[in-house]
Parts: C-alpha cells; structure tokens; sequence
C-alpha cells in the first residue's frame, strides 16, 4: 500500500510544482471549467497556486510522515481533482486541465478523471488503517529501499503517461482508422 500511495503523492508533487511554476495553463482550465470568469484572472492565479502548494505539501506529507490523516489528505486533495476533471470534460472537453502546467496539451479524458479516482479510493481505503511513509518504508527494504524507489517513481510515471500520452495516442490511432 505505502508504494501506490507513494505513487500518487510523487504524482500529486510533480503536478503541485507544475501549478507553482507555470500555473497559466492551469488558470486557462480554471476560467474554461467556469469556477471564475476571466475578469477574476488573479483570483483564479491564486486559486491555481494554492491548490499547487496544497499538492506539494500532501504529497510530501504522505511521502515523509505518512499515517491515516495524510493519506485521508491525499484522498481529498485527488476527490477534489477528479471532480474538477470531470466538470472540464464537461462544460469544456477539448481543453486541457493545466494538471502538469506547461508540459502537458492534451484535454482532460476519462483516464485522468478515472486516476484520479482511483488514487482517491487508495488514500480513502489506506487511511482507515496506517500507512508507513514511503521514507519509513525504504529504511526497513532491500537494497536501501532501491526497488521500491524506482517502483513508486516507474508507477507515477505511468500514471502521469495514462493521463496525458495514452488519451492523446488514442485520438491519434481512432484518426488513423479508415472508414
């Protein structure tokens, strides 16, 4: 369990830095998903970093403390995620969630408002027990916690290729398809 909450916390981490260094795209998601217009661009900057510095600082708990109340965090910060994705899929399916900031052009589909999900469920179901950190968990593994390391980061790079690559190569081989 520690490593696929590991996963989701590095994703979360990685998508927390993105908002705090390029938060633009995120803002565009913000304005489009209609939670502000574009008359309110700073509230929406605001809204987009503090929810960049809400992601890094769960994530990092759950990487380094662990236990029920991070990874009970954990699930809400992805609930929260996932129902934005999937009211950007709705009220606005071809733009993109500004998730990764800049990196990332590709609209929101079913698989990213679907990992999301699934990593809240992990957290929920994790945090009614008490889940080690990732850091406890290396200092009592193999090899100085090696394997589980490049685990947790091979699992988070998929999650994030599942969100963005697998939508995007999908469209392209459904456009390839003749008829």
């Amino acid at each position: 369990m520690t490593g696929l909450l590991g996963a989701g916390a590095l994703l979360l981490i990685v998508s927390g830095a993105a908002k705090l260094l390029h938060p633009a795209s995120a803002v565009r998601a913000v304005v489009a998903a209609r939670l502000t217009s574009r008359s309110h661009l700073p509230a929406a900057c605001a809204l987009v970093r503090l929810t960049g510095i809400v992601e890094v600082g769960t994530g990092a708990a759950v990487l380094a403390i662990g236990g029920r109340y991070a990874s009970a965090a954990l699930a809400l910060v992805f609930v929260a995620l996932a129902l934005f994705a999937a009211r950007l899929s709705l009220v606005a399916p071809a733009e993109d969630c500004g998730c990764f900031g800049a990196s990332r052009a590709a609209p929101v589909t079913r698989w990213h408002v679907g990992t999301c999900a699934a990593f809240a469920g992990l957290a929920a179901v994790a945090s009614l027990g008490s889940p080690k950190s990732l850091l406890a968990e290396l200092a009592t593994s193999p090899l100085g916690g090696a394997p589980l390391l490049a685990t947790v980061a091979l699992l988070a790079a998929a999650c994030y290729l599942l969100m963005t690559a697998l939508p995007a190569l999908l469209h392209l081989a459904r456009e390839q398809v003749p008829g």
